[in-house]
């Protein structure tokens, strides 16, 4: 992550990279990209990374997966990885999370409340590795939609999507 790190401090409106460094800097008012505009800046960016030559491995990392999967004349290929056909699993997966307890009124991630009825059974549940403290269940979010969060039900081993509170609310009117 090193060379996306050194990337973005090179960009217009850029922060710093810790607080103290940072100051009084308007980092809202000093932004040059909009999220998405980042989100295909990123794109970019890393599409020119897989092409260039990378001084480490003396070729382009697209050049060396190519080797890797199809192999050389001097070695067999590891042939392509079965493909995932589970593609909302896939997108949930690489999602941000926060590990939370649940408490009686469901979970809270950046002050959204959020409940389903999947919550239920693990109201308070204890930790099984220390049943001195409160069970931490993984939520997964997509930052740009957080009217939604996925829950991974760690018995039926599958994620539930849980709504948020408000929009529990506007329902039931």
């Amino acid at each position: 992550m090193g060379t996306v790190s050194e990337e973005l401090k090179g960009l217009k409106g850029a922060t710093f990279a810790n607080p103290r460094q940072k100051g009084e800097y308007d980092a809202e008012g000093n932004a040059c990209m909009t999220f998405d505009e980042l989100e295909k800046w990123l794109v970019l960016m890393f599409a020119r990374y897989h092409r260039a030559v990378h001084s480490g491995i003396g070729t382009t990392p697209l050049t060396k997966w190519r080797e890797g999967i199809l192999g050389t004349r001097e070695k067999i290929g590891r042939g392509l990885p079965p493909i995932r056909t589970d593609a909302e699993k896939v997108r949930i997966d690489f999602m941000p999370y926060e590990d939370r307890t649940i408490q009686d009124y469901g979970v809270a991630i950046a002050g959204i409340h959020y409940f389903h009825d999947i919550l239920r059974p693990w109201v308070n549940a204890r930790d099984p590795k220390d049943s001195k403290r409160t069970r931490q269940f993984r939520f997964r979010y997509d930052p740009s939609d957080m009217s939604v969060l996925y829950f991974f039900d760690p018995d039926l081993k599958r994620y539930f999507a849980i709504d948020t509170f408000q929009i529990l609310i506007r329902r039931r009117r």
